[in-house]
């Protein structure tokens, strides 16, 4: 566990990023220190939902053409894709329903994911 999110720690093996845990508790937060696995690639063209992969916690979203974005769940174990437009137009409210699973839609000061329980949003730090 740790209380600072996005601090890193460098170590001679690599860094420790502090982020949101996802098989914890909303707004847990976790260490995530990838050190011995694989980064996740983006793939060359655009994986079809729900494409199994695997998901490092700092993995970045993979943008396609028309700004397409695509991450891999951690929850789902999943490709998740959606044109930006697609996100709420206001900040939605926690628990709500969304899809697909894995979007990540920002709102000034705050992003909003979503998870199988529905949009959690978080204030930066």
């Amino acid at each position: 566990m740790c209380t600072t999110r996005d601090l890193s720690c460098e170590y001679p093996k690599g860094t420790c990023v502090c982020q949101q845990d996802p098989m914890g508790t909303f707004g847990s937060l976790a260490w995530n220190c990838p050190f011995d696995a694989p980064a996740t690639m983006c793939p060359e063209s655009r994986p079809a939902t729900d494409t199994p992969c695997t998901s490092l916690l700092d993995a970045a979203d993979c943008v396609y053409s028309q700004n397409v974005a695509c991450h891999c769940s951690g929850e789902t174990q999943g490709w998740a894709c959606w044109d930006p437009h697609d996100c709420p137009k206001n900040e939605p409210k926690d628990d709500a329903a969304c899809d697909p699973v894995g979007m990540s839609c920002g709102y000034d000061e705050t992003t909003c994911e979503c998870f199988a329980r529905g949009w959690q949003c978080t204030d930066a730090i």
